[in-house]
């Protein structure tokens, strides 16, 4: 199996592997109305606090598996085909939100995330099914454990040495741990092969395939 080496602290899901023109792709779960709800209500309230973070924009909540990056053309139809032909064994996989975390640690917060909690282990196994396509296609996977999260931003680069401890005192506010103490339960029913467009307005994504759990 192709893979790429990586920290299991520091997972970097939408980094490219590749450095080709064409469309930019990966692969994700949708999530339901309540939980871009939740991550919209995070996003507003620690985005009012003016901590140093791209944040997540609305539309672009989703739980990523594997990022492909750039690929030609003809690749990419290759991989919509065999995306398509995927039949997972895990069914429907049940989660729900669960804390708050930053990789690649708390003293170095570089990706702000907010967890999940419930049938991780199907998680995973989803993960390496796909992972497995994935390969025999050539494509470079990351190699590692998987730590299923929703992002909600990325530290710019200007951040200074007291930023760990304004997001510390952010993740600890009443308003934060309030929306984080009511964890969404959601299912997962299917998983998209999307295209990722860099527009002025910010990333649009395109569904290229879709499988049911």
């Amino acid at each position: 199996m192709a893979k790429r080496n990586r920290s299991a602290s520091n997972p970097k899901p939408e980094r490219s592997a590749t450095n080709s023109d064409g469309p930019r792709l990966f692969i994700a779960a949708p999530l339901p109305p309540a939980v871009t709800d939740q991550l919209s209500h995070l996003v507003d309230d620690l985005s009012s606090r003016e901590l140093p973070v791209r944040w997540t924009a609305s539309n672009a909540f989703h739980l990523t598996f594997h990022f492909i990056g750039e690929v030609p053309q003809e690749r990419a139809e290759l991989l919509r085909m065999s995306f398509a032909n995927l039949a997972p064994r895990t069914g429907q996989i049940k989660v729900r939100t669960g804390r708050l975390g930053t990789f690649p640690n708390e003293k170095r917060p570089r990706v702000l995330w907010l967890g999940l909690d419930g049938q991780i282990d199907k998680l995973a196994a989803l993960r390496d099914e796909v992972g497995m396509m994935l390969s025999r296609q050539n494509v470079e996977i990351e190699e590692g454990p998987f730590r299923p999260h929703l992002t909600l931003g990325r530290a710019r680069d200007s951040v200074d040495k007291i930023f760990p401890y304004h997001l510390s005192e952010a993740y600890k506010s009443n308003s934060v741990r309030e929306i984080v103490n009511s964890p969404v339960d959601f299912t997962l029913s299917e998983i998209v092969l999307y295209r990722s467009l860099l527009e002025k307005s910010g990333a649009r994504y395109e569904e290229l395939a879709s499988v049911k759990l």
